[in-house]
């Protein structure tokens, strides 16, 4: 239905539906790509915004849930409300018409995920957390473990 629809509107030369992507060939296809675009209504913690920016591919997406937690307006994408149609074509209309701008972004993103969102960094996190609490409430935690 989405093929008929963008062959309808006159997008069927500029949208391609490519169907189910192994793994293996994720980072080729970002790199493939001018920017993401991630419309959701609802989005934990937007893995594929993480993935395309460490392939410094900006990101347009709604600033629903967890995604503005990884994406700052302006910084390392562009960030619209949700359903909201205009706003998103303005955004994607904007980095198309500069690809300087394009490119800080996805630069700007790139930066943020391998700082912040690298595996080893988050693991460490984990940890820390996981000791502070046990440090806060261990003897709580032990005594309810027995």
């Amino acid at each position: 239905a989405l093929e008929q629809q963008s062959i309808a509107l006159g997008l069927g030369d500029a949208v391609q539906f490519i169907g189910w992507v192994e793994r293996e060939a994720v980072p080729a296809l970002f790199n493939s790509a001018t920017m993401l675009v991630l419309p959701s209504r609802a989005e934990g913690f937007p893995i594929v915004a993480l993935e395309a920016a460490q392939m410094a591919r900006p990101v347009v997406a709604s600033a629903v849930d967890g995604i503005p937690e990884a994406l700052t307006h302006g910084r390392e994408g562009l960030l619209v409300p949700s359903d909201d149609v205009t706003a998103l074509h303005d955004a994607i209309a904007a980095l198309l018409a500069s690809p300087d701008q394009a490119r800080a972004l996805g630069e700007a993103g790139r930066r943020r995920a391998l700082d912040e969102f690298d595996m080893e960094r988050v693991a460490d996190r984990y940890a820390t957390l996981y000791e502070q609490v046990v440090t806060a409430h261990g003897s709580h935690l032990a005594s309810a473990s027995c």
